[in-house]
């Protein structure tokens, strides 16, 4: 039976990438629900400058503050939201590089333990020939001694 003599680390190996990409899934999940969110808060803030240009005809000055006060909450929230997203998109680009690295460690031991296998189903091929060779000529011999033997 054939036995990679370095299964265990390529058992790791396969985990750290497993890992790996799980992680990256998860940067990648995070910055699609804050991309929903900036989505959400654009259109409120739309919404709400909309309500304030009809609202500027008719609402007194301190109600014109309110609608103020909270667009500007709504810019200073978007522009958190998005400075978080394009510090998760460079979290991402990390992650992926940490991913490609992780697959190419364990593509290099696959190929290794492929090359070995294919070296061994030919060491096995060969023995088998080599035995079934063997007992072609013994079966040969064995028939030879037999037709000798009648002639006698």
């Amino acid at each position: 039976k054939f036995k990679f003599r370095l299964e265990t680390l390529l058992n790791y190996r396969e985990n750290e990438q497993r890992k790996a990409l799980k992680d990256l899934e998860e940067v990648a999940f995070f910055i699609e629900n804050l991309s929903e969110e900036i989505n959400n808060i654009e259109l409120e803030q739309e919404s709400i400058e909309e309500e304030f240009k009809e609202a500027s005809k008719k609402i007194n000055p301190e109600g014109l503050q309110d609608f103020l006060s909270y667009l500007n909450y709504l810019r200073g929230k978007l522009s958190k939201k998005q400075e978080d997203r394009m510090r998760f998109q460079n979290i991402l680009v990390q992650k992926q590089k940490v991913v490609l690295k992780a697959r190419k460690k364990t593509k290099v031991l696959e190929n290794l333990k492929n090359k070995q296998f294919t070296q061994w189903e030919e060491i096995k091929e060969k023995q088998e020939r080599a035995f079934l060779d063997e007992l072609s000529l013994t079966r040969y011999a064995k028939n030879q001694m037999d037709y000798k033997r009648k002639l006698l």
